[in-house]
């Protein structure tokens, strides 16, 4: 399978996507990213990596971003900034050389890391009460791989994956729960809904939930 997928990337000069994407209410700091590029690193002493980098960009609310050439320089970053962060993105780019293979894969895995309460945040200054709470069941990360061989890939997603499922854990309301199981029925509902009101703090505790 090795020798098929690289003869077709090869002939076409095309490769193939996998996307995951994370729907976990997560609390990620400064820590828990240097242990996911640490997941990263110990992956790549699986392969004959014959070149790599990795960059990140940092994106805050208030439309600022700081772009890193590499993890080491992102370890630099100034924690200071009183504007919250709202998503961090590393991309990793490499090539292996496969043991049935004569010549170099590129691959290249990206991977957003959101917040959900700095969305809110950012709702709470730019949009009405209605569109802030469909701010709170927006995902919370994805990843995506553009890969030649898919046993490669799926090696990667795997070990991000349990890297967000190792996350600790914000717990959310009941109600709020329940809402967004049912979110997808909305956009129909709103047609012939009106919203009353929708008192609380999304995301904690939705006390008084209301609409005709």
């Amino acid at each position: 399978m090795q020798v098929v997928q690289d003869i077709y990337n090869e002939l076409t000069g095309k490769s193939e996507k996998l996307t995951k994407i994370f729907d976990i209410n997560h609390k990620a700091n400064f820590e828990d990213i240097g242990q996911l590029h640490s997941k990263i690193l110990q992956l790549y002493e699986q392969y004959n990596i014959v070149s790599k980098n990795c960059s990140v960009t940092v994106y805050y609310i208030d439309d600022g971003k700081d772009q890193f050439s590499s993890f080491e320089r992102f370890q630099l970053l100034d924690r200071s900034s009183t504007s919250p962060v709202e998503n961090i993105r590393l991309v990793y780019n490499f090539l292996i050389v496969l043991p049935k293979t004569d010549r170099p894969q590129s691959y290249e895995i990206e991977v957003d890391i959101h917040s959900r309460a700095a969305l809110r945040k950012r709702a709470q200054s730019e949009m009405g009460r209605t569109k802030i709470f469909f701010q709170t069941f927006r995902q919370t990360g994805q990843v995506d791989i553009e890969y030649v061989d898919y046993t490669v890939a799926r090696n990667f997603r795997v070990a991000i994956e349990g890297w967000f499922n190792s996350l600790e854990k914000v717990k959310i309301s009941w109600c709020l729960t329940f809402l967004k199981n049912v979110s997808d029925y909305f956009p129909t509902a709103f047609r012939n809904m009106r919203w009353s009101y929708i008192v609380g703090q999304f995301g904690s505790e939705v006390k008084v939930y209301s609409c005709s």
